[in-house]
């Protein structure tokens, strides 16, 4: 058992040096902040493609996209029909 718990030290350093870690990166954006909601937000609001799986992130990517399509219906298309179509509240209080 000690010798098999040293060839995986052994691997694991020798990964973590060269990059190929082998857990899921999501991880690591975690404890980094990358996966934050707030990170999440902005990506979904700049359009960005998705970058990690936590339910706090795609919470904030969610918001974020939902925003930016109200923002547009009303300050770029000033379009009010779709506006009310995506359900984006009230037409007065969107602020451009």
């Amino acid at each position: 058992m000690g010798r098999l718990s040293g060839w995986v030290a052994t691997y694991l350093i020798i990964a973590l040096l060269f990059g190929w870690w082998p857990f899921e990166d999501s991880a690591i954006k975690t404890f980094t902040g990358q996966c934050s909601y707030d990170a999440g937000y902005q990506d979904g609001w700049d359009g960005s493609l998705p970058n990690c799986e936590a339910s706090d992130y795609i919470a904030g990517y969610d918001d974020g996209a939902f925003d930016s399509d109200c923002d547009w219906a009303k300050c770029t298309k000033r379009d009010f029909k779709t506006f009310k179509r995506y359900g984006c509240g009230s037409w007065e209080r969107q602020a451009c």
